[in-house]
């Protein structure tokens, strides 16, 4: 890639597509947010008005949204999978034919903090671990990690699924009692407990598994709230997937 072109890197999630430029090694920080079910031709003209690059580098977790994309540029459009990537040995993974192109960025954004062993925890519509190890020649290796519910879909599922228990607001707020005197007040203490239990017993898990302390970045749309919550966690990186896109754009050219 020229050091004077830009390229264009979308995050194509479950919830929200992010589009940012990158050029000369930077991402911009004008970026620009989607719904996901939005994307169409029209919505897409209409973001990307005025913008200008050479090509496009695709993290997508929506196939669907991911054939509208392939569609709609004109210039070159390289999506992210684990098979086009060089960079990381997954080796130890026999699963990665299934492995999420985010989990690939996010094992890539790792390599920006160079800290090993390292774990992603990515606090969106799902919550996945990401576990990183520098193998005996010095490149990036994926070992595994874990996926779980996202913490929005708890609460969702709770009002959706029963017939009296309602939708509770402000859930990531701390609780005054976790003791809960009325139905919506037990419902938030055993959200805000349950949740950060979760996230707790998972890294206490990877670590354990790793028998030493790793590196913990967190990214998504919770991930400032988890490091509130969780002195485990190192550093949040709400660029940590886009990060790692810019990566895989800089082998490629």
């Amino acid at each position: 890639m020229r050091s004077d072109s830009s390229v264009l890197l979308i995050d194509n999630s479950n919830s929200r597509t992010k589009f940012c430029l990158y050029q000369s090694g930077s991402i911009r920080s004008d970026m620009k947010i989607i719904s996901t079910g939005d994307i169409s031709d029209v919505t897409l003209r209409c973001c990307l008005a005025n913008w200008h690059y050479s090509a496009v580098y695709v993290c997508s977790v929506v196939p669907e949204k991911a054939k509208i994309l392939e569609a709609f540029f004109s210039c070159p459009v390289y999506f992210l999978r684990y098979d086009s990537c060089d960079l990381v040995d997954f080796a130890s993974y026999p699963g990665k034919c299934t492995l999420g192109a985010d989990r690939v960025a996010n094992v890539l954004g790792l390599s920006e903090w160079n800290r090993f062993p390292a774990v992603a925890v990515d606090l969106g519509t799902a919550v996945t671990l990401e576990v990183v190890v520098k193998n005996s020649s010095g490149r990036l290796q994926f070992i595994g990690g874990m996926i779980a519910p996202g913490l929005s879909l708890f609460s969702e599922y709770l009002s959706t699924r029963t017939a009296q228990l309602p939708q509770v607001q402000h859930l990531m707020q701390p609780p005054v009692d976790y003791i809960g005197r009325d139905t919506a007040r037990s419902i938030h203490a055993g959200f805000f407990s349950g949740a950060v239990g979760m996230l707790r017993s998972m890294l206490g898990a990877v670590t354990a598994s790793l028998r030493e302390t790793p590196f913990i970045v967190a990214t998504g749309g919770d991930a400032a709230w988890a490091a509130a919550q969780l002195p485990e966690i190192d550093e949040v990186d709400t660029l940590l997937t886009l990060r790692g896109l810019a990566r895989y754009a800089e082998s490629e050219s």
